[in-house]
C-alpha cells in the first residue's frame, strides 16, 4: 500500500499541545517545525532546547506543560520554550 506524505488539514480539534526536542536522535525537529507551520492555527509547539528522544520527563517546564495541558487543556504562549534541565 502507498503512502504518500501530503499536508495536514486539522479541523474541529482544541489547541493540540507539540513538544519536540531541539537534539531528537530520532527525528529531526525540522520535522516538528514543518507539521506546526502547516496547522499554527490548531497546534502550539514546545521547544525543549535540549537533547534526547521522549521529552515529558525531561524537565519541570517540559513535565509541566503536558500535565496543564491533559488535566486543563492549557497551552503555553506561542513562542515558550523550555531550556535544558540541569545535567546531574
Amino acid at each position: 500500500m502507498n503512502n504518500p506524505q501530503h499536508r495536514l488539514h486539522i479541523n474541529e480539534a482544541p489547541k493540540i499541545l507539540m513538544l519536540h526536542s531541539l537534539h531528537d536522535p530520532a527525528n529531526h525537529y525540522v520535522w516538528a517545525t514543518n507539521v506546526h507551520r502547516q496547522t499554527r492555527r490548531t497546534t502550539v509547539l514546545l521547544p525543549y532546547e535540549g537533547a534526547g528522544h521522549s521529552v515529558y520527563g525531561r524537565s519541570d517546564c517540559t513535565r509541566d506543560a503536558v500535565d496543564d495541558y491533559l488535566t486543563e487543556l492549557k497551552t503555553p504562549s506561542a513562542g515558550s520554550r523550555c531550556t535544558p534541565a540541569a545535567k546531574n
